[in-house]
């Protein structure tokens, strides 16, 4: 029987048991975060937030102020 792919949907990397953070792509052109690991929860946050706060500054200087 051969091991389930740690591949989810052809597009998230699931793998606990390997302690890579970044792991490449399958089309090995760049990185993905390998959500396995607790880290990467973190990194993702920290870029939404980031995304957030980028937008939330430019709304407000869009008005005028």
């Amino acid at each position: 029987m051969t091991s389930p792919s740690p591949w989810r949907y052809a597009v998230f990397y699931v793998d606990k048991n390997d302690p890579r953070l970044l792991v490449p792509k399958r089309t090995n052109l760049g990185l993905t975060l390998n959500f396995g690991h607790g880290a990467s929860w973190v990194v993702l946050g920290l870029f939404v937030l980031a995304v957030a706060a980028a937008a939330a500054i430019f709304a407000y200087n869009a008005n005028g102020r």
